[in-house]
C-alpha cells in the first residue's frame, strides 16, 4: 500500500488478484484498478507529478499505468523477482529491491541509472531514498542495515547489525520488510522479527542507536512516519496486529 505526496489517494495491491486499486482519500471512493501483472504485486507507488501509478511484481517487471484510464504506460523487465520499491520524493528516480543487488531507475525513461549489485549478502527487503535524495537507506535478510551515496553509489560507513536485530518478512512477501525515514532525514524506523523497534540517528552519515522501544509481541512488519503532526510521531505495526504510536 502506498500514499500519494499530497495524501489525497492510496494505492492498493492485492497479493492473490494481481491487481492494485486507487481509493481517494476523503471519500474511500474506489477510483480506479489496474491490471496486468502475471504474479504477485510486491509493491506500488503513485507518482502524482506525471499522474501514474508504479508497481514492481515477481513476474520481473517494473509496469507503469496512466492514474485515470487504467492504461498500461510501460513496461520494464529486470532480471530478477522484484521484493520491494521506492519513489524518490522528486519522482524522478525509482529504487527496486532484488535478490542481494538495488538498482536504480530513471522513472521518466525507464532505464537503469546505477546498479548496486552486491547491495546485501541475502534478499534487499527495502531501499528508500532519503528526503533530500543524497542517499539511499537499505535492509537485507542478511540483517544489516546500509546507507548508500546516491552520487557514488558506494557505500557510506559501515554496516550497522546487533544482536538484538534480525530483518523482518512483510507477511505472505517473504524478501519484504518496511522501514521509515523522518522528514528531516535524521532519523530511521526498523522494526525487528523479535518485536524489537530501533531509532538510529544516521545524520553524521554513521548508524547510532538512539532508542529501543520492546513493548510489541510479534514481528514488526511496518513503520511508518507521520509528518502532518505537530509532535515527531511515528508508528509501527506487528503481524498480531499490535499498532503503536510513538513520538520522538
Amino acid at each position: 500500500m502506498s500514499a500519494s505526496l499530497d495524501n489525497e489517494y492510496v494505492l492498493a495491491s492485492s497479493l492473490d488478484q494481481n491487481k492494485m486499486v486507487l481509493y481517494r482519500t476523503k471519500t474511500n471512493n474506489k477510483l480506479m484498478q489496474y491490471v496486468g501483472h502475471a504474479d504477485t504485486i510486491t509493491a506500488c507507488a503513485v507518482n502524482l507529478g506525471s499522474k501514474q501509478v508504479v508497481s514492481g511484481s515477481d513476474d520481473r517487471t517494473v509496469r507503469y499505468w496512466d492514474m485515470l484510464s487504467a492504461k498500461q504506460v510501460r513496461s520494464d523487465s529486470c532480471p530478477n523477482q522484484i521484493n520491494n520499491i521506492d519513489l524518490s520524493a522528486s519522482e524522478l528516480q525509482l529504487a527496486t529491491c532484488h535478490m542481494n543487488d538495488i538498482r536504480i531507475w530513471s522513472t521518466k525513461h525507464g532505464k537503469v541509472i546505477a546498479t548496486l549489485q552486491g547491495a546485501h549478502h541475502d534478499a534487499v527487503t527495502c531501499a528508500k531514498f532519503t528526503p533530500s535524495e543524497n542517499a539511499i537507506i537499505s535492509t537485507g535478510k542478511d540483517n544489516t542495515v546500509k546507507i548508500w551515496d546516491v552520487k557514488t553509489w558506494k557505500q557510506i560507513g559501515s554496516s550497522w547489525e546487533h544482536e538484538a536485530y534480525s530483518c523482518p518478512s512483510s507477511g505472505a512477501i517473504r524478501n519484504k520488510s518496511e522501514f521509515c525515514i523522518s522528514p528531516n532525514g535524521q532519523y530511521i524506523v526498523v522494526g525487528s522479527s523479535n518485536g524489537c523497534v530501533f531509532v538510529m540517528d544516521i545524520k553524521s552519515g554513521a548508524i547510532q542507536v538512539e532508542e529501543v522501544y520492546e513493548d510489541h509481541i510479534a514481528s514488526v512488519v511496518g513503520c511508518a512516519w507521520m509528518p502532518q503532526t505537530k509532535t515527531s510521531a511515528f508508528a509501527t505495526i506487528d503481524m498480531s496486529g499490535g499498532l503503536y504510536v510513538w513520538n520522538k
